[in-house]
């Protein structure tokens, strides 16, 4: 077994014993090649995938926004 699953194999059962039922690995990114390792990573624990609308940043200056928008749209066109 490698150090990764064994590691999370152990979170989840020292979570367990404290009665934390529920753990979130965060999100999977399917449209990139580069995250494949990750996402099947993550979907090898088994658990439930639950999707939701997206994430969501708001920031009060409109310039702070704008500078936002412009790293996710930079972000997504380096996909």
């Amino acid at each position: 077994m490698r150090a990764s699953y064994a590691l999370v194999n152990y979170l989840v059962e020292y979570l367990q014993q404290h009665g934390i039922t529920e753990f979130d690995f965060g999100g999977l990114d399917p449209r990139s090649s580069a995250a494949a390792g990750v996402n099947q990573f993550k979907r090898g624990f088994g658990g439930e995938l639950i999707e939701y609308l997206g994430e969501w940043e708001w920031a009060s200056q409109s310039w702070l926004r704008y500078a936002l928008n412009l790293a996710v749209w930079y972000r997504g066109s380096q996909l």
